[in-house]
């Protein structure tokens, strides 16, 4: 496991990058070379081969939109040369890996709690801003909010997103984000108490 960046009340924002042995339960500092990111926290990072992509995050006074690999191989940091349409600068988005591609979801621009669908392809270095459709399973009208502070998973070609905060709240509810081609159905579950 690999944690990158964060945030501690008696250091600040940090940019160390920290490894955990799971077979032995060991975290350990490693050597790398080349300048990592600035101090961050809030980032989306993912690895997909032997590259972890880290993109945006917060200093505490700006939102940061650059995109970073570490090669792990040789523990090497570059900022990675894009084309495309990429992300606008943001915090507490959520970010998954499936296949080649990485897929950037929602978070926070300081103004403006984010919806939109991003996607990287490792392989031509490009984005992609996906056009998005939105719909709900529950039949009600239900409203699919943009959020930060929020998790996403990849199950083959589709993500689920739990959770998250926008400008009314805490959200509750799972997304469900399904892949077609570049155009992002977003579909809302909700959750039920039973009491």
């Amino acid at each position: 496991m690999i944690v990158f960046g964060g945030y501690r009340s008696n250091v600040g924002h940090l940019n160390e990058l920290w490894m955990l042995d799971l077979r032995w339960m060991d975290w350990h500092l490693p050597d790398y070379y080349r300048d990592p990111p600035a101090p961050r926290r809030g980032h989306g990072a993912v690895i997909i081969g032997t590259k972890m992509y880290v993109f945006g995050g917060y200093d505490g006074k700006t939102n940061f939109g650059d995109f970073y690999t570490l090669d792990l191989g040789t523990m090497e940091w570059n900022q990675v040369e894009h084309f495309g349409e990429a992300p606008t600068a943001r915090r507490h988005h959520a970010m998954a890996a499936v296949g080649k591609n990485l897929v950037l979801y929602g978070g926070y621009n300081g103004v403006t709690y984010l919806d939109d669908v991003y996607s990287f392809d490792t392989e031509t270095s490009f984005w992609k801003r996906w056009k998005i459709l939105k719909s709900s399973s529950s039949g009600r009208d239900t409203e699919i909010y943009g959020r930060s502070m929020h998790a996403m998973v990849s199950m083959g070609q589709r993500f689920v997103i739990v959770g998250g905060i926008h400008e009314y709240g805490t959200l509750g509810g799972v997304v469900y984000l399904e892949n077609g081609a570049g155009i992002a159905l977003l579909d809302l579950f909700c959750f039920f108490s039973l009491s």
